[in-house]
């Protein structure tokens, strides 16, 4: 399937939303989905984009746990206290 240019900038807006609503702590898709009023696919497609290019991982998910919860991934920056 080829994708319009529309299409593409509509899942970097979408990347963009989640990786704001992320700084405030780890979410689900299904959280991420109600927070910004998108569905949970639309959210999953930017969520793979997001891990393929490692701004996000996976959070440690318990048993009981139902669905896995993404945060921001740490750069080097922030570990040392660079952050801007």
């Amino acid at each position: 399937m080829k994708w319009s240019k529309e299409a593409w900038r509509k899942v970097a807006v979408v990347e963009h939303r989640i990786l704001r609503a992320l700084e405030e702590g780890p979410k689900s898709v299904p959280e991420l989905a109600e927070a910004l009023k998108l569905s949970p696919e639309e959210v999953l497609l930017a969520v793979s984009g997001l891990l393929r290019s490692k701004k996000i991982e996976p959070q440690p998910k318990s048993r009981r746990e139902r669905f896995f919860r993404y945060g921001l991934k740490e750069t080097s920056e922030k570990v040392r206290g660079l952050e801007k």
